[in-house]
This record gives C-alpha cells, structure tokens and sequence, in this order.
C-alpha cells in the first residue's frame, strides 16, 4: 500500500467527508445540479438503503497541468458496515460533454476504471468493491482543462445509532441489527443450518434422538417451520459449541460475562448480574418486544426500548418435549457452567426481569449473535 499524502499538481479540488449524509444527497455536478443515484442490486447485497461513508469527492484538472491525487482514506466505523461498499463516479467536462475525456482510477493499485473507459465517455459507474477499512485511492486526469470526476463511497450499515441490517453469507437471510451501548446486536433469533464452513446441522425431529444427543443440533417448535419464520430455530449448545462455528462470519454466540454487560447498560447492578436467579432485577421488559401479538398477556414491563426484540420462541427440553412457547425467550450463552449445563438468559411474559441459571446442554434453545 501507498503511504499518505497527496501527490498534487494542484488545482482545483473540492473533499466532502460525510458520515450521516442520507442517501438523497447525491453526487454533485459542477453546477449544482443533482445526480439521481440507481438503486443498486450488485453481488446479492441491496444497496438501496445504503448511506454515505465517504465524498463526494471532486477532483477537477488545472488549466495548465494533469491532476494527480493519492489519497489514504479510513472508512469511519468500519465495522458498523458490510465489507462490501458501493463505490460510485461521475464524470464530466467544461465543453459539455458530460464525460472526462482521460482518467485513470486505481485502489490500492488496482485500476478500478482506466484510461480506456474515459475515452468511451463513460459519464456514471458503480461497482460492488470488498474493501479494506483503510485503503488508497489514486485519481489521476489528463483529460482537457476542467475535466473532472467525483467520487462517493456508500455503505451497509449493520450497526451503529438506528440499527441497520445484515446478510448472512451462508444463505443470504437477513437480519436486523441494533446497537446497544458499544455492543451490536442481532435484533432477530437466529435461523442458520449451517455452520460457518458451509457443514449443514443436522435437524433433528425425533424427541428419543434428541434426548441422547452430545453433538450440534436444531428443531422447530414442535417441528412446524411455521414457528421458524417468526422466532428462527432452537438449537442445543452443542451446536453453540461446535469449532465449525454456529454464528455467521464477524459474529459469535455472546458469552456469560458479554450477556452481563449489556444487562449492566440497561441499568441492573453488578450484583444483580452476577446472580443467579429466575428473577434478577426489573430491566427485561427493555428487551421484550412490546405488546402482546407474539407474547402472552400481560407481557410485564415489555417496552422494547432497547430494540432488542426478544421473542417467546420456547424451549426444546432435553427429555424431547417442547414448552414455553408465547411465555419465555430463552436464549444461550457460549459459556459452559459445567460438563451437563452452560449458562443461558431469559425473560417471561409475566415478569419484567431477566433470568440467568444453566439449563442441560442437550436443551434447545433460540441463540442471539453480538457482532464480534
């Protein structure tokens, strides 16, 4: 990679950095007049919803001498994006052409478009680009004077204030995401059937099958994948275990100790936190989805102020049989407690505080992924 700074024969040279920007602010022509972007579909990733990350960028040629810029550019959050960015370029010239008539511009000394294309008068591109969360970016015009081509980079947001949203790789589901304090969260149950390295988990249906298992495995509630849709699948903490991987890429199952601190942020104490109880504190109704569609009445102190939308999906037990459905989330910790139990959460429709104790392994419950 390049090091920083610029490389200038300068001139004329406008730099925007925006990192709220809405998706309406598009690219600027010299004039003023705005460039209505295209709703993207590109490399299955939706970028209608995407927002700015960095730009617009306008770089014009001086009278006198080709312009060159090397830039070293950070993308802000990074890791509150999809690593796959939107990277978009007009271009266009002081006789009314619209086009720059010579251009080069590279990443990280890829060309991304080349001399070439600005000779078939390319005026608007866009193009899906992987990219690191620093990078270089290399803009040079030899075109005529005032020539000029303007960059924005747009991104996905997974998390960050508001939310956002995130593609699981393996199967293309999406998921809603919020941020809570530092910690991002899925807003959604999990509803994977494959471990990371692509290795399908196997579902298992026979309550005797279930019973005797001490490897990965998911069900439905009461098989019927009906219930999938809405609160995902129940999966025994074998499968939480398993080194294959349960959560997607750039996520994991949150631990004991990462459970605590977002139960801290909501405003239990330490002591709470730290015991285990059916009924510690009175902080779960910031959890719950609020009303009483999913949940059962009274669904206490439900406010869902949090935006963490925990559902009632019950409970796979051990034994093989199924219960708790429209009463309790339940939701694993990656942390054993000993060789039969690890620790899990829980919130009920009929308390307004969050349960911490260590069911058997071999149970089925709904996972919950943090952002890693």
């Amino acid at each position: 990679m390049k090091t920083n700074g610029f490389s200038i024969g300068i001139i004329f040279l406008v730099l925007l950095v925006c990192t709220t920007c809405s998706k309406d602010e598009a690219l600027i022509a010299p004039e003023g007049e705005s460039y209505a972007l295209k709703n993207a579909l590109v490399d299955d990733y939706d970028f209608s919803e995407a927002v700015l990350v960095y730009g617009p960028l306008k770089v014009e040629r001086a009278i006198s001498n080709p312009e060159a810029l090397i830039l070293e550019i950070p993308i802000p959050d990074y890791d509150c994006y999809e690593p796959v960015f939107l990277f978009e370029v007009l271009s266009g010239a002081l006789d009314g052409s619209n086009s720059a008539s010579s251009a080069v511009i590279m990443i990280d000394d890829q060309v991304i478009l080349s001399q070439k294309d600005f000779n078939n008068k390319i005026l608007y591109y866009s193009s899906a680009l992987e990219l690191p969360e620093t990078f270089t970016l290399e803009i040079t015009i030899n075109g005529q004077p005032a020539d000029f081509v303007t960059v924005e980079i747009k991104g996905i947001k997974i998390c960050g204030e508001g939310g956002g949203t995130f593609i699981d790789e393996r199967d293309g589901r999406e998921y809603k995401t919020v941020q809570i304090g530092d910690q991002c969260w899925m807003a959604e149950n999990l509803n994977a059937s494959r471990y990371r390295n692509g290795d399908l988990i196997p579902e298992v249906k026979d309550p005797a099958e279930w019973a005797n298992l001490t490897t990965g495995a998911w069900c439905y509630y009461e098989n019927d994948p009906g219930n999938g849709t809405i609160y995902g699948k129940l999966y025994n903490w074998y499968a939480v275990n398993d080194p294959r991987g349960l959560a997607p890429n750039g996520w994991h199952v949150p631990s004991d100790a990462e459970w605590k601190i977002l139960e801290m942020y909501i405003g239990m104490t330490q002591e709470e936190a730290d015991t285990e109880s059916n009924s510690r504190g009175d902080k779960g109704g910031k959890l719950k989805e609020a009303g009483e569609v999913h949940w059962l009445t009274p669904n206490a102190g439900a406010t869902n102020e949090t935006g963490f939308t925990a559902l009632p999906g019950g409970n796979h037990e051990h034994t093989g049989n199924f219960s708790a459905m429209y009463l309790m989330c339940q939701m694993w910790s990656s942390t054993s407690f000993n060789d039969p139990d690890a620790w899990q959460r829980f919130v009920s429709y009929g308390e307004p505080s969050i349960g911490r104790d260590h069911p058997s392994k071999a149970d089925g419950k709904s996972v919950r992924c943090i952002r890693d």
